[in-house]
Order: structure tokens, then sequence, then C-alpha cells
């Protein structure tokens, strides 16, 4: 574009033109200024590229030993081998060599895209996308329907990064669009009084970014607070959680409290100042301790008091934004925590409620009425969420009756046994047990069915 300035200074400033520009073999390379990956990709480590430009010839060449290149369709985990690279999509990578391998296109010359603004169509749930620019690029899209960007992986270790405003050259990342007909914009040139979506923020909207480490994993794509946009519901906001490959760490979010932790993110609306957030951390193959710490987006308002309750310890973390907290156990049957966040007064008192509602230990009652015919109630306790068997068993030891064999939430619980065995049928006079067995906890209670 051309510049002018008269000799009072007044500037005037012609419109662009933007040509497609051709570039020749090997001038398209990994290690280019603005890479994401610069150093090329560790081996045994699966990371999303994408190419910048238009190749001449864009079929992927694959070797079966050493590297191959994958579409996955993070709805329904399914693995596609594709064949051509597409300008504007990402691909799954993962290879054995010893080296780092750096790509360039060493086979074939191709084109720059222009210089305009690039519009990538989205499908609903997520999708892999990557920018075909050389440069990094700011993005516009809208944010009540659309999440931020996820980058996978940061030097050697895997788990998905915070949302991301911008988009870097060979990079891959997960966006996820709520309904059909959604598009992202890539703006190579952004308007110079343009507002990022953090700017909009009003003075009682908040938002608060949880992060999860450990010593080979890390999630931080979890994210809780209100804004004025959103609702207490299921909204463009509210981000379901991101697919895990193999060993990993995770956050989830029970959005609409009904065990079902499903989400990333859980953004409400302002119209409520106090609230609880219901959190799980999920792990495979992790090494403790497990950090989880908070990075705060813009200013909290000044009442907001927020507390963590960990559940399994029954422990309060008042200072959590401040310091965090560290979790020395496994992950493998979930580990539930609670934020709350509110005014003072609402939040001691909610904290003492959750207090009240987690058991201090494993325990399996007599069950009542004992005797009994044919009826009986029997409560049991759970400190934290696992794995719970309940079986009732004959003076022979045979199994007679399983009442409960499954995941099964912390805090007090019953179950009934109605004399019937296995198959339905009643069973006869005499006396049975009733055994719990649970992470680390065996109990068996006597019992005297009278007739």
């Amino acid at each position: 574009w051309v510049v002018t300035v008269d000799g009072m200074y007044y500037e005037t400033i012609s419109q662009y033109d933007t040509p497609s520009m051709e570039f020749g073999k090997s001038e398209l390379s990994m290690t280019n200024t603005f890479s994401h990956y610069p150093e090329g990709i560790k081996s045994e480590k699966w990371r999303m590229i994408s190419w910048p430009g238009v190749l001449s010839n864009n079929e992927l060449s694959t070797d079966e030993k050493g590297h191959r290149f994958y579409n996955w369709d993070l709805t329904t985990n399914n693995w596609i081998t594709p064949e051509t690279i597409e300008p504007g999509k990402a691909y799954w990578f993962k290879h054995k060599y010893s080296s780092a391998p750096l790509f360039e296109n060493t086979e074939s010359a191709g084109t720059a895209v222009p210089l305009v603004d690039y519009e990538i169509e989205l499908q609903p749930g997520w999708n892999m996308i990557g920018s075909p620019f050389s440069f990094p690029v700011t993005l516009e899209y809208d944010a009540t329907e659309i999440s931020g960007l996820y980058l996978y992986g940061k030097d050697s270790h895997d788990g998905w990064s915070s949302p991301q405003t911008t988009m870097s050259p060979w990079a891959g990342y997960a966006i996820n669009a709520k309904i059909s007909g959604q598009s992202i914009t890539l703006k190579p040139f952004p308007a110079e009084n343009e507002q990022t979506d953090a700017a909009r923020v009003t003075e009682s909207s908040w938002n608060i970014n949880l992060l999860v480490d450990e010593e080979n994993f890390f999630d931080h794509s979890n994210r809780i607070g209100r804004r004025v946009e959103a609702s207490d519901y299921e909204d463009g906001y509210d981000v379901p959680s991101l697919p895990h490959l193999g060993h990993y760490i995770k956050m989830s979010m029970d959005l609409n409290q009904n065990s079902d932790f499903g989400f990333s993110s859980d953004i409400r609306s302002t119209d409520e100042f106090n609230g609880v957030w219901n959190l799980k951390l999920t792990g495979k193959g992790h090494s403790n301790p497990v950090a989880v710490t908070s990075d705060i987006t813009g200013l909290l308002p000044s009442m907001l008091v927020v507390q963590v309750v960990d559940i399994p310890n029954r422990t309060v973390y008042n200072q959590f934004l401040e310091s965090g907290l560290t979790i020395d156990d496994r992950l493998t049957e979930g580990y539930d925590i609670k934020l709350v966040a509110g005014k003072q007064e609402y939040v001691e008192e909610t904290v003492q409620k959750i207090l009240s509602e987690i058991p201090e230990n494993f325990s399996l009652s007599q069950n009542y009425p004992n005797p009994f015919n044919p009826v009986t109630r029997i409560d049991f306790t759970l400190p934290r969420t696992g794995d719970v068997s309940i079986v009732i068993y004959n003076l022979m030891g045979q199994q007679v009756k399983t009442l409960v064999a499954e995941k099964m939430k912390y805090g007090f619980h019953t179950i009934t046994w109605n004399g019937l065995d296995q198959f339905g049928r009643s069973v006869s006079s005499g006396v049975y047990f009733s055994e719990m067995r649970t992470r680390g906890f065996r109990q068996t209670k006597k019992m005297l069915l009278l007739k």
C-alpha cells in the first residue's frame, strides 16, 4: 500500500492490494520466524500441525514405521488417515524418529494466501483447524456460540492449553461450535481500535482460569466465571470437555448439577453473585503430586470471596487464589473438589454445609429392621467418590444378591433388600451377610431373615 505525507504532515493511506505470492521449493519451512515448532516436534508426542500457504502438490506421504498423519473426529473419537493437505485444517502427527523432524516444502512449490480476512467454516462440535498465514493472526468469532482455540502440548508435556487469542503458523488448534453455520475469521490486519473479548468484560463480570499440572501432563483448558451475556444454563460460553490421548490428567465440571461432568468451562450470568462450582479431577498414568492453581483474567469484584473444599480430605482452602492446592492421590476414580464464590457470609455458610455432607470414613451400618421380613434397609457412607459393591451372601459364602456395583458419589447412602435373590426368587429364613467393598475398605454385617 502507499502512504503519502505532505508538508503539513497530513497523511493519506491508500487501499492495499494483496496478490498471491508464489514461493519456491524449501522456502516454506517450520524453522521460519513465528513458527510454533521452530525446533520440530519431539518423538513419541502427539501434536497438531497445519501448513501455512497452499502447496502445489498437497499429497501427504506417510511412513508406516516412522510417522503418520491423522484427522481425528473429536466428537466420535474416530481416526481418519488423510491423503492431502488442505489450508485451514490441522492434522494430528506423531513420530518415532530419534531426532525431531522439521517440515518444509522440499518436493513442490506453492502459493501464500492473499492478505485478506480468511474464513474457516466450522462443523457442530469439535473442529481441528490451522492458520494458512505464515505469521500470527488475530481472530474474530461469535463467543456466544464458539469456544476459544485450544493447543495440545507444551514443550515435553502433554495436555490442553488455556484458550488462545491468536493463531501461529504450523500449529493446529481444537475449536468447538455449538450449532451449524458457524465460522471463524482470521484477520491478518486487525482494526486499530478493535477490542478483544476480554476488554468487553464489565465490572460485574469475572473470569478465573483453573490450571492442573503434574510432572508430565497438564490441563489448562478450564474456566469459571460470570458474564453479562451468559446464562445460568448451557450456552456458547460453556465449553464441552476436550478429549484426552492415552495417559492424561484433566478437570471437568458438572454444568447442570446432575453429576454429568462433561464440560471444561462453566460461565454463568451476573444475575446471581453467589455460587458453587462442582469440579472433578481424573487421570491415567499420571504421577503425584498434582497441583491445582488459578490464573485470574482481569479484575475480580471487590466483594468476591473464593474458597475451595477438597472433598476426600475434608479440607478447606481459604487462600486458593493465592496458593492453590496440592493433591497427592490417585485420580483414576475421580477426585471431587468444590469451588465456592460469593459474598463472605454465603461462602462461609456454604462451605460448612458442604463439610457436613462429607462422611469422615467409609462405613457399612447394621441393617434395620433386624430381624426383618422381607424388606430391610442398609445405610452406608462414602467419604469420596469411587467404585462400590454391596453384596448379600448366605451362611455357605454363596453370593445371593448384588445390591450395588457401580461408581457412587461421596455422601450418605441407603439401599434396600427385599429378600429376593439374583433371579428374583424369595430366599428362605436364615442368617445372611451384607458385605461392602470399596477402595481400601471392606466391612461385613450379619443379618437375620425371619418369615
